[in-house]
């Protein structure tokens, strides 16, 4: 087609080719000139519109000025091209620059940069690459799986202070008391709620979460009831130590409102079995009187029969008695003894018209030990029948009252020597070994052994006295010692030899160990006692 036409036709005017009138021509001579002027003023090509001029001034044919427009309009298009395809390039970088930016804030979060400044960045970066969407340098597949990642990064963002607040009240609450735990509590407890409420697309959005915060909070709080249920049955027990019993009934009844409330909602079955325990400690506390009473009771007992006057101790326990009945009766719960008082009492109730006797027979059996200041110790073997007396049994095979007690074990005599102290107010126990050998002393190494005893073990006191005044230290029945500081726990010593030991085995091996639990026919003991 002849470039006229085409000329003709990018103007919107008919082509020049087409026109037959000169005079028509010369009237769109103009037209082109304006044109051909407005197209250079946008090319900005100065020298196309000087060659225009000078073809104008030379008279240049339409066809010479349409040749030259055509050529104008050419370079026009070719112009207008490039600044298309640099915008788009722009465009392109524009767009790049967007999505890079987005990825590089939340680097910055990471290293500590605020949330908040993070969070606005990242909105701003998603709006961006929104925009690029309705551009030529939109990438659909790729922009959208950007924004849906830092949608996420940015619920992220905003999300993260709250659930590392959460998690930094849930560590102090689990580390905390009672009082301290439930205000941790719930501090978690509220940021997980305003967290559920605020982004529930989040990962960390969870009601279940928020129950098992409850439930901490629950248990706190019933922690902290608890304890303050226990200090106050603690200071209604001080009051009744103090004897206020006005101020322990008050503590009491408020210990009894709050233990109902802290059982409302639990099943029956331990709702009794709390109702019963704090009726039981209830009953302890307001018998705290009386066995204070008691204690101090058997505190005299002991004293009156440490200075000999069992009539005094008789009078204690009788009140002692007195005492142990009205609790039984008053305080039906069960309050209890302190296991040791309960059963010394026991012991020294039904002999207390006996005690005096009981004393002065075994204080007949002492004699001092030599260079032991403050320690006796029985000159004789225990005989059948104090031991009998005592110990309300005889295991003996051979049995009389002066005969040395024998088939005991070490805890057998052990036994006897608790009640002994009970009854003369002092510590009575076995002997040890170094006191025993200081009892022995040097050189008196003969009694009823394996030489002369024919094996027949003889009545306590038939041998002659040593020079310290015991009998029977060497041979008859041997005779069980305290267990030696890291001794064998199951073994004790057994000193003397019995009737079946030559004396040479005596002199070379004086104490012996054995099971503790072994109860021998030839085995017996004697006691000391410590004090004046």
């Amino acid at each position: 087609m002849p470039s006229a036409v085409r000329t003709g036709k990018r103007l919107g005017v008919i082509s020049v080719s087409r026109l037959q009138y000169p005079g028509l021509r010369r009237r769109l001579v103009p037209l082109w000139w304006l044109l051909a002027l407005g197209v250079c003023a946008v090319a900005g090509g100065a020298a196309s519109t000087t060659e225009l001029e000078r073809a104008r001034a030379a008279g240049a044919s339409p066809g010479e000025l349409v040749r030259l427009l055509d050529e104008l309009i050419a370079a026009e298009d070719q112009a207008r091209g490039q600044r298309s395809e640099w915008r788009l390039e722009r465009e392109r970088l524009l767009a790049e620059m967007a999505r890079v930016r987005a990825t590089e804030f939340l680097a910055g979060f990471e290293a500590g940069e605020s949330s908040a400044q993070v969070a606005d960045a990242l909105r701003e970066a998603i709006g961006e690459i929104r925009a690029l969407e309705r551009g030529r340098a939109a990438e659909p597949a790729r922009d959208a799986a950007l924004i849906r990642r830092l949608e996420r990064q940015l619920t992220w963002v905003e999300v993260r202070p709250l659930v590392e607040e959460i998690e930094r009240s849930l560590l102090r609450a689990r580390a905390a008391g009672p009082a301290e735990a439930e205000a941790w509590f719930s501090r978690a407890r509220d940021r997980q709620a305003e967290l559920n409420e605020r982004f529930p697309q989040a990962a960390q959005a969870s009601e279940a979460r928020l129950r098992r915060i409850e439930d901490e909070l629950a248990a706190a709080r019933r922690g902290e009831r608890e304890g303050a249920l226990a200090r106050l049955l603690d200071a209604a027990e001080a009051e009744s130590r103090a004897g206020r019993e006005v101020e322990r009934e008050r503590l009491l009844a408020e210990a009894g409102r709050l233990r109902t409330e802290l059982s409302a909602g639990l099943p029956p079955t331990e709702i009794a079995q709390r109702r019963q325990a704090f009726q039981q400690r209830a009953q302890s506390i307001r018998a705290l009187p009386r066995l204070l009473a008691l204690a101090r009771l058997d505190e005299e007992v002991a004293a009156a029969l440490r200075a000999g006057d069992a009539a005094t101790a008789a009078e204690r326990l009788e009140l002692a008695v007195s005492i142990i009945a009205s609790v039984s009766e008053d305080f039906p719960q069960g309050v209890e003894i302190e296991a040791g008082l309960r059963e010394r009492l026991a012991y020294l109730m039904p002999r207390r018209s006996r005690l005096g006797d009981l004393q002065k027979e075994f204080l007949d059996t002492l004699v001092p030990v030599p260079g032991r200041p403050g320690l006796r110790m029985m000159r004789v073997e225990m005989p059948q029948g104090l031991h009998e007396r005592v110990g309300n049994q005889n295991p003996s095979r051979v049995t009389g009252a002066r005969r040395p007690v024998e088939s005991v074990s070490w805890w057998d005599a052990a036994a006897v020597a608790e009640r002994l102290s009970w009854i003369m107010g002092a510590e009575v126990r076995l002997p040890t070994r170094a006191e025993w050998l200081s009892a022995l002393g040097d050189g008196e190494q003969s009694g009823w052994l394996a030489e002369n005893a024919e094996g027949v073990v003889r009545e306590t006191g038939l041998w002659p006295a040593s020079r310290a005044g015991f009998h029977d230290l060497v041979g008859n029945v041997a005779e069980w010692l305290q267990p030696e500081a890291g001794s064998p726990a199951p073994t004790a010593g057994v000193a003397g030899g019995s009737v079946a030991d030559e004396v040479a085995a005596v002199v070379s091996e004086p104490v012996r160990q054995f099971n503790a639990q072994r109860r021998d026919r030839l085995i017996g003991y004697r006691l000391v006692m410590v004090g004046p």
